[in-house]
């Protein structure tokens, strides 16, 4: 239940346009099933989810149900709503209590990190999802492998983990980065595993046997572990292959992902919304339980400590090694398996740094490590139910709720009209929506899209590079003719300098009036600054009056309309 209404909040994006990346998507699966590997490429992607989502919104435009937006986000919405049940699952399997369960809710759906990637119509949110059940596989290895009343199960966990290592690295191949943890986390509780006794009343079998059966049974499950692994380590063989083309371009990556401070260590997810309150709380709880006392019995100090059934809320530790929820609902000790969560929390995140950091490659950037978002909020809410004091706790998640709305300016977007993504201010579809009410069968339409890979090209461009660079005007936001046909776009790269020797090319092959409208994306001033450029540039290199109209901005996409006549 609490999956569906997360999933019903993030619908809410549905309304907002698609931003670059997501246009991208959109191009890939708007082409032909033959296209859509090599155009998923292109954007630093392996095609696995292209080829689903394409199936899907062709399925649902062929149903005539969900179309547009809504379309391609639906696979992100959907993943993102399961992980989220499986989050409240997870902490309630491991005895967490209530307070942990409210945590991850409304943590979870004021995250704008997690909103973002929730309702982005690209594949990440399923890789949040995968590398979930990864993470909950691994632990369940550890829970079980011991048990010889429970066999069979461990068995299945472990192929279990690894079919979604698998479907993880043919998602993203940045995914490595948390198959290469759990690879560890699993070995080392395997190879640390013991027998664990479970001998029936009356049962004909000795202690003996069952020692030597629960033994044997470890080293099975251990060869099952290693040929596990080892098919995992084939499959990432395969998929790197398989992505070649996409890792020949991490130098471009280095623009947006090689930042290696200190600062953006820190930045990179809201550690200090989550993590700061949470200590503070638990050292404020370790002393208030540690510190002496003062009781009315006593009338003073209270030197002696604190015995486990008095005064401590929340019921004492009982027999044996696991550990129980008090009345209170919270965890009297260590939360089991709760260093899982430190390690799929910071594993990636700190690889990636330090990977970036010795410049092995550029991958530090949140969608190459949004494999740890989901765990350091499980983490965070783990550490908050341990706290002993009702009241503490319930405070603390209040106050966790605060830091993320303000460290993340969620106020400041929220009346923007930005409902979750703060990328999502380029207005291209009411651009294409602007230019379909104005464009003439005659006008060209060229497309400043500023993607990187134009920023080196040579002019002129070759017709594969022309139709990616173009690629936001050639999916869902299409410009049509006032006759309702499609109006084929050509890149614009660089300045307004270049732009004026493109603009110049093509006059070359025209013969009559013409209008020549631009789509930009970026700020308006850039925007205005480039157009005064290719101003002087086309008064300094032609004869014909050009006419440069005022620039309509929609967000971070302007428009502008130039009238010229062509030689």
């Amino acid at each position: 239940m609490a999956g569906l209404v997360g999933m019903l909040w993030a619908a809410g994006a549905a309304t907002e346009s698609l931003w670059l990346d997501e246009l991208h998507t959109s191009w890939a699966v708007a082409g032909p099933w033959s296209e859509i590997a090599s155009r998923a490429r292109q954007g630093n992607q392996s095609p696995l989810f292209f080829w689903a989502l394409g199936g899907l919104t062709k399925t649902l435009g062929n149903l005539g149900g969900v179309s547009g937006e809504l379309a391609l986000r639906l696979p992100s919405i959907v993943c993102w709503g399961i992980s989220l049940a499986v989050c409240l699952r997870e902490a309630r399997r491991r005895e967490c209590g209530g307070i942990a369960v409210v945590a991850i809710l409304v943590w979870m759906m004021l995250d704008r990190i997690q909103l973002f990637y929730a309702t982005e119509a690209r594949v990440y949110a399923a890789v949040q999802l995968v590398s979930l059940l990864g993470w909950i596989a691994v632990s369940r290895i550890g829970d079980k492998i011991g048990n010889s009343a429970v066999r069979d199960d461990s068995t299945r966990c472990i192929w279990l983990w690894c079919g979604l290592s698998i479907l993880l690295v043919f998602l993203h191949i940045t995914a490595v980065l948390a198959i290469g943890w759990q690879i560890i986390c699993g070995t080392w509780m395997v190879v640390r595993s013991a027998p664990q006794q479970s001998v029936l009343w009356g049962a004909a079998v000795s202690l003996e046997d069952s020692r030597r059966g629960a033994s044997s049974h470890i080293k099975q499950q251990r060869m099952t572990w290693c040929l596990a692994v080892s098919t995992v380590i084939v499959a990432v063989g395969i998929a790197l292959l398989g992505s070649a083309q996409v890792w020949q371009h991490r130098q471009q990556w280095a623009s947006f992902a090689g930042e290696a401070s200190l600062a953006s260590l820190i930045g990179l997810f809201p550690l200090a919304a989550y993590i700061v309150p949470v200590a503070v709380a638990r050292g404020a709880d370790w002393l208030w339980h540690k510190l002496p006392a003062c009781g009315p019995k006593t009338a003073g100090w209270k030197l002696g400590p604190q015995s486990e059934s008095g005064s401590r809320q929340g019921g004492g530790r009982q027999g044996g090694g696991r550990h129980r929820r008090g009345a209170s609902g919270h965890i009297s000790g260590g939360a089991t398996h709760a260093w899982i969560w430190w390690l799929a929390a910071a594993g990636p995140w700190l690889s990636a740094w330090c990977i970036t950091a010795m410049g092995i490659a550029p991958v530090f950037h949140r969608r190459f490590v949004i494999v740890a978002a989901i765990p350091l909020i499980l983490l965070a809410a783990v550490e908050l139910s341990r706290l002993r004091r009702a009241g503490l706790r319930w405070s603390i998640l209040v106050v966790v709720a605060v830091c993320l709305i303000i460290s993340q300016g969620s106020l400041d977007n929220w009346r923007a009209g930005q409902l979750f993504g703060w990328q999502r201010s380029e207005g291209w579809r009411q651009a294409s929506q602007f230019l379909s009410e104005r464009m003439q069968s005659t006008d060209q339409l060229w497309c400043a899209s500023g993607l990187i890979e134009g920023h080196a090209a040579e002019l002129p461009l070759s017709e594969s590079l022309e139709r990616y660079l173009s690629f936001p005007l050639r999916g869902l936001y299409r410009v049509m003719d006032n006759r309702g046909e499609v109006i084929e776009p050509h890149a614009l790269v660089g300045d307004g300098t270049s732009w004026a020797e493109q603009l110049r090319a093509a006059d070359s092959e025209a013969s009559s009036k013409s209008v020549a409208w631009i789509v930009y994306r970026g700020s308006p001033a850039a925007f205005e600054r480039n157009l005064r450029r290719l101003s002087l540039q086309l008064e300094a290199d032609t004869v014909e009056p050009t006419q440069i109209g005022s620039p309509r901005a929609f967000g971070l996409v302007s428009v502008v309309r130039l009238s010229r006549l062509l030689r």
